[in-house]
């Protein structure tokens, strides 16, 4: 059991969200592989979903991990512009990416780079259109990536920043930098 404080800023808006959950572990396999996971979801309600981790300490370089992270976001209703004109768009990605971190005592960096595929449903009524919603899908697949800090103060204190960016003028609502401090029971 874990309790988790974190906090997020949108990156474009620096409007204060909040990440709920902190990684448990799921399992450790025979061959060294951890694998993580956590549920995501936003004060606001609009975004939710979770991400999974999957990670290797290279036994020749203990400093060194490797992993593969995915994630899967559902957005309502997350404001965005189109032809210059404020709209609502509902959006549904899946990321893939993979991890790589150095471990330096209690302190570890981490990078990750991958891609994310998208689509979103306008929720909103465009300008100049006929007063019925406008049937307009977009989507399509963008890179990700990100880096961060973690520092174990304690065995049961953590605390972990993050900064992770989609290369998608559709999903800015999904650009977050975290900060999150955690104890563990």
């Amino acid at each position: 059991m874990a309790l988790a404080m974190g906090a997020a800023l949108a990156d474009e808006d620096a409007i204060p969200h909040h990440v709920n959950g902190d990684f448990t572990e799921l399992a450790i396999l025979d061959n060294g592989v951890v694998l993580e996971g956590a549920e995501m979801a936003m004060p606001d309600g609009a975004t939710s979903g979770f991400r999974l981790l999957a990670g290797y300490m290279l036994p020749k370089m203990p400093n060194l991990g490797i992993g593969a992270e995915i994630t899967y976001l559902v957005t309502d209703e997350a404001p965005t512009a189109i032809d210059n004109q404020p709209v609502l768009l509902n959006t549904t990605s899946l990321q893939g990416a993979v991890t790589a971190g150095l471990h330096l005592g209690r302190f570890s960096l981490f990078a990750k780079s991958g891609l994310t595929d998208w689509s979103g449903d306008l929720e909103t009524t465009l300008a100049g259109s006929d007063s019925q919603e406008m049937d307009m899908a977009m989507g399509g697949t963008a890179q990700v990536h990100g880096f961060g800090a973690r520092m174990n103060f304690t065995p049961r204190t953590v605390a972990h920043l993050q900064y992770e960016r989609i290369d998608a003028p559709r999903l800015e609502h999904l650009n977050l930098t975290t900060a999150m401090i955690a104890y563990h029971f």
